[in-house]
């Protein structure tokens, strides 16, 4: 006697989370703003929140999904690229944006990984005139380390008293020439204008040494 095939029984869904009490006051809040929209009634300020929520909440979920799944024409038309060029990069690179759909997710995640894994490989270089070579241009953290030494530098000379304050330097300075010039005038009287032009000639050599002073300790400094 054949027996007889037991029937499969349909796997029931998962049942459903519970809604929390706060998702249906939110709920609620949301059909009362949309009701007195469409009445022509203005929202309260919670049902206008509520409202603005869960719009923002439509809207990132939309975002999610498109990223999820550009078409390759979009693709093609963004990168500039042929169908088989993409297909060969993909293929060379493992990135995966050679399908009919493409997971901008995993794109990125792909190109990081790529750039992670041969960075050192694919470093920026730049000639070098004086030498005549080519060194490794410096990597944006190699210059955010190189910054952020300079000013811990510059803290610690301040603190030991090394680092002078330029502005502060040149103000006092001024205000020197500007007391040597009014004593000028009475020079003038008292030994007629050539003592005058001396001084004159004499401040202004001093100004020159003091830029030029100040120009090298701002490109030693660097």
């Amino acid at each position: 006697m054949a027996k007889r095939k037991q029937s499969k029984e349909p796997t029931p869904p998962p049942p459903a989370e519970p809604v929390s009490h706060t998702e249906e006051i939110e709920k609620a809040l949301v059909k009362a703003a949309l009701e007195k929209r469409a009445a022509g009634q203005t929202p309260t300020a919670p049902e206008r929140a509520a409202l603005k929520r869960s719009e923002d909440r439509r809207e990132e979920d939309l975002r999610q999904r498109y990223y999820a799944r550009i078409p390759q024409k979009h693709w093609r038309e963004m990168s500039g690229r042929q169908a088989k060029i993409l297909q060969d990069q993909a293929a060379l690179y493992g990135i995966p944006f050679d399908r009919p759909e493409i997971d901008l997710r995993a794109v990125v995640r792909a190109l990081h990984d790529f750039l992670a894994t041969h960075h050192q490989k694919y470093r920026r270089r730049q000639y070098d005139p004086d030498t005549g070579e080519e060194e490794e241009e410096p990597t944006a953290l190699e210059r955010l380390q190189e910054e952020r030494y300079k000013r811990q530098r510059l803290a610690r000379l301040k603190e030991e008293g090394k680092l002078a304050d330029v502005a502060k330097i040149r103000a006092g300075l001024a205000l020197i020439a500007s007391l040597l010039r009014s004593s000028g005038e009475s020079l003038q009287k008292k030994h007629g204008p050539d003592a005058l032009e001396i001084l004159d000639s004499t401040l202004c050599d001093c100004e020159r040494q003091i830029e030029r002073m100040f120009l090298d300790d701002s490109e030693d400094a660097e």
